[in-house]
């Protein structure tokens, strides 16, 4: 599904502009183009939004991102179709990751894989502000479409497994407009944040984002996304997930070595990367 721009007023004459709380940057050397496959996100500083118990219900942090390419599709193996997810054995070294429309994603992929895939391919993974910066923009809305739920052709509920890239996309807009595809919904993806080091050091790691099994809400929860977090019995003061929502906040995380099949990854680069 493509969606357009949010509107902005554009009538004539106008005041100059109040200052943005969240103003976005372009500071990219000439010429420059991101890799195919992958689109331009500019630099902002994002309100990075957290909810669930953990959080003590919901919470933000401001983080600064400078201007990164990001991969316009979910990864996909070299050999990846419509409907087949591609000829790599885990056991192997895994290939550089694609990012190509209308090709089953790569899933049961470990962060580990999935970092080794990215590098392979000149690229790493996303950080959580990158990513939710490229799923709805730097001020925090809750989907890319705004801060209300509506209907859309997202892969959500459907328990069959993940469909073929490309098939939701949407156009962001905050001075300079962006379109990534597949980040409601399909498969969760890897980031490159660890959960908690505090806890656990770096043996666990976030995945962002809901998946094709996700339902919009839990409506049988008192938590509004479905961002669940309980303590951890085998470690006092820690967090483990239980649930997780798919809008911007939607969070949960495995061990390094695990994939899960509604995981997997999208790569990103810097700007400023040779």
């Amino acid at each position: 599904m493509i969606a357009t721009c949010r509107p902005r007023n554009h009538e004539a004459p106008t005041p100059p502009p109040a200052a943005r709380a969240h103003p976005v940057t372009l500071d990219i050397p000439d010429g420059f183009t991101c890799p195919a496959g992958m689109t331009l996100v500019p630099g902002a500083t994002v309100n990075v939004l957290y909810r669930g118990n953990r959080w003590d219900g919901e919470g933000d942090v401001q983080i600064p991102n400078a201007p990164f390419c990001i991969d316009s599709y979910e990864a996909s193996q070299p050999d990846a179709t419509a409907t087949a997810i591609g000829s790599w054995q885990e056991q192997a070294k895994p290939p550089p990751a694609t990012s190509r429309r209308g090709v089953l994603p790569w899933t049961s992929v470990s962060w580990e894989n999935a970092r080794a895939a990215c590098e392979s391919a000149g690229k790493r993974l996303p950080t959580l502000a990158e990513w939710q910066m490229a799923f709805s923009g730097a001020s925090g809305d809750l989907w890319p479409w705004g801060n209300t739920l509506k209907a859309n052709r997202c892969n959500v509920a459907n328990p069959s497994g993940p469909r073929p890239t490309g098939a939701c996309c949407f156009t962001i807009c905050e001075d300079w407009c962006y379109n990534v595809c597949d980040m409601v919904g399909n498969v969760s993806e890897w980031v490159s944040d660890y959960w908690d080091r505090d806890c656990y050091g770096e043996t666990q790691v976030s995945i962002a984002g809901g998946a094709y099994g996700n339902e919009y809400f839990f409506p049988h929860t008192d938590v509004p996304n479905g961002n669940i977090q309980r303590p951890d019995p085998a470690r006092p003061g820690c967090w483990v997930m239980s649930n997780y929502g798919l809008d911007r906040s939607g969070l949960h995380a495995h061990a390094r070595s695990f994939g899960a099949p509604d995981d997997g990854f999208r790569c990103a680069k810097s700007v400023n990367a040779e």
